[in-house]
């Protein structure tokens, strides 16, 4: 039985060793002469960390971790390309940047132009919802959440919420706990890392079950590269276990945000 168990891990790490080879390679596109080994990626310039941020050393965050993994796996060379997140968009849709970390089909679709966009399967699962003080339980009036996120206020049933918008979690806490807004929409778990960062008692806020949220997911997108998002694929199903270990180096759990357990 000894034997055989390990006849079969060695077959199985052989397998896994023989999936890498095959997704270690972007194959150029047509017009790619000679072959290209750089690659811009569009990242946002925000701190939405543990996703992702712009920290003192440049990019940073799972995102960067995972997207350096990748790039070693296929032996080229990623460029991270920081901009608003509005400006990244339509770098996108333009083809100014070779892709775009994190992306979504349904964010931002007025800015997209008719440019194809191809996207790649999913990566992380996350939660946005609405986070308020304890003690307040209404409706919302005035609402907080990223500059350039996509926010639905129709959910709330009251076509007359003000929107506020922050630069960093860190502004957006503060408009929340001084009184600037009612309500905060934003990723359960970077709100959760913030007040992990900082020594702020979870108990601060709460996570608004009784308001609409959503469970979503991060690709990576391009409009001009489907190679890259193929080889990209491949890449995520080879190095599953690679990429779960980034996840809980970056205390990012999928369990939480599934089962959309509140931040307290």
């Amino acid at each position: 039985m000894r034997k055989s168990g390990t006849r079969s891990s060695i077959l199985h790490r052989l397998a896994q060793a023989l999936c890498l080879v095959l997704a270690g390679s972007i194959v150029s596109d047509a017009d790619d002469n000679p072959p290209q080994t750089t690659y811009v990626i569009g990242v946002e310039n925000i701190m939405h960390l543990p996703y992702y941020g712009i920290c003192d050393t440049g990019y940073c965050g799972f995102g960067r971790d995972l997207l350096d993994a990748f790039a070693a796996a296929q032996g080229v060379e990623v460029q991270y390309r920081p901009l608003p997140i509005p400006r990244l968009h339509r770098a996108l849709a333009s083809g100014l940047i070779d892709a775009k970390f994190p992306a979504n089909p349904d964010w931002a679709q007025s800015t997209k132009g008719n440019a194809p966009i191809l996207y790649s399967d999913p990566v992380v699962l996350f939660t946005d919802g609405f986070l308020t003080l304890p003690e307040h339980r209404g409706a919302p009036e005035k609402v907080g959440t990223m500059r350039g996120f996509t926010i639905d206020m129709s959910v709330l049933g009251n076509t007359h919420v003000k929107l506020f918008e922050a630069n960093a979690e860190a502004d957006l806490f503060n408009l929340l706990v001084r009184g600037r807004v009612d309500t905060i929409y934003t990723n359960i778990n970077v709100m959760r890392a913030y007040m992990r960062r900082e020594g702020i008692p979870v108990e601060t806020i709460v996570f608004r079950r009784d308001l609409p949220f959503q469970n979503s997911q991060y690709f990576l997108s391009t409009t001009t590269k489907p190679l890259m998002i193929d080889a990209f694929n491949r890449w995520l199903e080879a190095a599953f276990d690679e990429i779960q270990v980034l996840k809980k180096k970056h205390h990012i759990s999928e369990m939480e945000v599934i089962s959309s357990i509140p931040l307290r």
